[in-house]
């Protein structure tokens, strides 16, 4: 519909809405181009630019803009939707199959929609319906890493230490060593695993804010240096040293 022929069942502003999704995706170059474009047609026409990270915006097109930023859905509301679509497509689910689909996507609805996606077509490979899948098995399909995983390397940086972690036999290097070794040779994701341990470390009651500090500076440079394509293996030994590091002292 033309800006200045509105209809009279349908009224419409003096301007069109131009939307674009995932626009933090565009490079930028691209950027530049849409910057220019929003100068030129500013008067007849408003951009909505939907994104995941601000942060990848450029500084001339993020000053145009308002921000608005929206919460992760809660878990009611998405585990209604899920429910609603496994009705549809006939999907037959076990209760707390869709409560763990819901936080392995954390609230991220589209997400959560591609795992439910991804239980239906496994169930059909295995020949069953749905409900022989666990909670584990979403855990396995959204490459999240096993609690009792990032337990065990927070045992052997030091936050959670035994008796035996103290043993005389087992210095601190090779316990580190050994624990990343078996975490790289199952082929968690380093990411996922730095993720999970920085929740670990810092939502920890039992260390103070001044370790916690030295942690989050150490998760903040091992952040980077994946960005920059550092070798995994190496960055999450170098961490969980680092990490041990600033426990102990």
């Amino acid at each position: 519909m033309a800006v200045s022929t509105p209809g009279a069942n349908h009224p419409c502003p003096p301007y069109k809405i131009v939307i674009l999704d995932e626009a933090d995706s565009m490079t930028q170059d691209a950027q530049g181009a849409l910057r220019r474009i929003m100068e030129q047609y500013s008067r007849t026409t408003r951009f909505c630019l939907i994104c995941n990270y601000v942060t990848r915006i450029i500084e001339p097109v993020a000053s145009r803009c308002s921000k608005l930023r929206f919460r992760p859905l809660d878990e009611e509301s998405t585990v209604a939707r899920l429910k609603h679509i496994a009705e549809s497509e006939g999907l037959l689910l076990n209760d707390d199959l869709l409560p763990a689909l819901v936080r392995a996507s954390e609230g991220d609805m589209r997400r959560s929609i591609t795992y439910l996606q991804s239980v239906s077509r496994l169930a059909s490979v295995q020949g069953g319906d749905g409900r022989q899948m666990s909670a584990d098995t979403v855990a396995e399909l959204a490459g999240v890493v096993p609690q009792d995983v990032i337990k065990q390397l927070g045992r052997s940086i030091g936050v959670d230490i035994t008796e035996d972690d103290l043993s005389p036999s087992k210095d601190a290097f090779s316990r580190i060593s050994k624990t990343v070794q078996e975490i790289t040779r199952e082929g968690y994701s380093c990411a996922q695993v730095v993720l999970q341990l920085h929740d670990y470390v810092i939502l920890h009651p039992m260390l103070n804010a001044r370790q916690k500090t030295k942690c989050a500076l150490q998760f903040g440079e091992t952040d980077k240096a994946l960005m920059d394509g550092g070798n995994e293996s190496l960055q999450l030994l170098n961490l969980s040293l680092q990490l041990h590091r600033s426990i102990v002292s």
